[in-house]
């Protein structure tokens, strides 16, 4: 049985030594979504784990701007959804979100739109080439009442 840490030093250590190990990923996990330690963060982000890791990671309310910025173009798209919601994406990430090969990344960056959302990225949603990304625009209920919808796909520039 893999022992668990106890302090924090132990578990900078601990991480480093058991990262490839599997039976450790339930606590890589706890500890990725969790953490306030930017040391522990740090590994987490650089280190070589497994996408799921990853994905919590992207749920951590203390990454920084530049760690958001590189999670949303992980290769998995369960990370690059799962960081579209965080509030430190800058807007540039998510027009890049909504560009995503995967529709499922660009529906959900839409569904976590908030009244903060600037209103370039909602006039951009609203003429996406994808139906379902249109659809999450229309029913997301902070969507401002001056966005209209398109029913079918429009040409979209960026910001506009």
């Amino acid at each position: 049985m893999t022992p668990y840490p106890v302090s924090e030093n132990q578990t900078l250590e601990w991480l480093k030594a058991y990262s490839e190990i599997p039976e450790t990923i339930t606590e890589q996990k706890r500890l990725a979504a969790h953490t306030p330690n930017t040391e522990i963060i740090k590994i987490l982000f650089q280190g070589t784990y497994p996408p799921e890791v990853k994905a919590e990671l992207a749920k951590n309310p203390h990454l920084s701007r530049e760690q958001t910025t590189k999670l949303a173009q992980h290769p998995w798209a369960g990370v690059r959804r799962v960081v579209s919601s965080h509030p430190t994406l800058p807007e540039s990430a998510l027009f890049k979100l909504l560009d995503d090969n995967d529709w499922a990344v660009a529906a959900e960056t839409v569904k976590n739109f908030t009244p903060q959302t600037p209103y370039s990225l909602w006039l951009y949603a609203s003429r996406h080439a994808n139906p379902m990304v249109r659809f999450y625009t229309k029913t997301n209920p902070h969507k401002p009442s001056s966005v209209k919808v398109a029913s079918s796909p429009q040409k979209t520039t960026e910001g506009t």
